[in-house]
């Protein structure tokens, strides 16, 4: 059974083979992405377990993405095929900064999950359950699938993970306010951005919001701070562990939930907040060599040869 569950969407994304409007780009590359799936296919990279709980419609996309999730090792025994399509979202880069994201998935297969998709025999084994702030933005069944599953977390022992991920052609600044605020007691480990903590608590300090969250119920905080690194706390330290520069970015999508599957994978080996950080901020660092959301995702024999553990042998 899996060591890390993630719950969400997960969809079909086109990736353009070339920069420019999509008005004019011609070629795509069919790929999938989603921040829970993200995450799971992270840390099944790096040798732990995942499973991944969603729905997908009963199409040849939800055939595709289970066809990926399936050779990325993860357990797909909990997702459900249903009436509907998968969504599905376009991407976007003009050379000039961030990607961008165009969705398809409003109603989409996905939008429809329910607390009965959650089985609490499948969590009992698990160590972690993860979700995000885009799942709560879907509907208001994800919403309750959420509160489910970390109900069922907190019941069964797991520790509760959640990443803010907002996404505000999802919902309004004031919707998202108000629910996450709600979600926050309720999680063990809470990870968001320097802007995300600027929009949801008015605070522009790392330090500042590890603690403000740390007083309100999670006992570790990660900011990601992108080229920058991560600022990491608990109750006991706020450490800054700087990113790795000695990388080629091309795209960042996807950098985040990398940092996340690095995070929970030093956790679950036992390592202090310090290292699983910057394992975190390695795999992030990773993921930004490519253009698809989880491609760049190192196996831990990349890591390790990245940390000169491990020879490495190019011919």
């Amino acid at each position: 059974m899996p060591e890390v569950v993630g719950l969400g969407e997960i969809m079909v994304v086109m990736d353009p083979l070339r920069n420019g409007p999509l008005s004019s780009v011609e070629l795509f590359r069919k790929t999938i992405g989603g921040a829970e799936g993200n995450v799971c296919i992270g840390v099944s990279r790096l040798g732990h377990s995942s499973g991944w709980i969603g729905r997908l419609g009963n199409d040849e996309f939800g055939r595709f993405i289970l066809s990926c999730l399936r050779a990325e090792n993860i357990d797909v025994s909990c997702v459900k095929v249903v009436k509907g399509f998968t969504g599905i979202y376009f991407k976007e880069r003009r050379g000039l900064g961030d990607t961008k994201a165009f969705y398809y998935r409003k109603d989409s297969a996905g939008s429809t999950l329910s607390p009965e998709d959650i089985s609490e025999e499948y969590l009992a084994s698990a160590k972690f359950f993860h979700t995000t702030g885009i799942t709560l933005a879907l509907s208001e069944s994800a919403r309750n699938t959420v509160l489910h599953g970390i109900e069922l977390s907190k019941k069964l022992g797991l520790q509760v993970s959640f990443d803010v991920n907002l996404r505000l052609k999802l919902w309004t600044k004031e919707r998202a306010k108000e629910e996450i605020n709600k979600i926050i007691p309720k999680t063990d480990i809470f990870f968001l951005t320097l802007e995300e903590g600027k929009v949801l608590f008015g605070l522009d300090v790392p330090e500042k919001i590890i603690e403000y969250l740390l007083s309100c119920g999670p006992h570790t905080v990660c900011v990601k701070l992108g080229k920058e690194g991560s600022v990491v706390g608990n109750n006991r330290e706020i450490s800054l562990i700087p990113a790795f520069t000695n990388f080629s970015s091309v795209d960042n999508v996807g950098a985040g939930d990398g940092f996340v599957a690095g995070f929970l994978v030093g956790q679950l080996k036992g390592w202090s907040l310090k290292e699983s950080a910057l394992l975190g901020n390695i795999v992030g660092a990773y993921a930004t060599t490519t253009t698809g959301d989880n491609d760049g995702y190192p196996t831990w024999n990349e890591v390790e040869e990245f940390l000169g553990k491990k020879e490495i042998v190019m011919r």
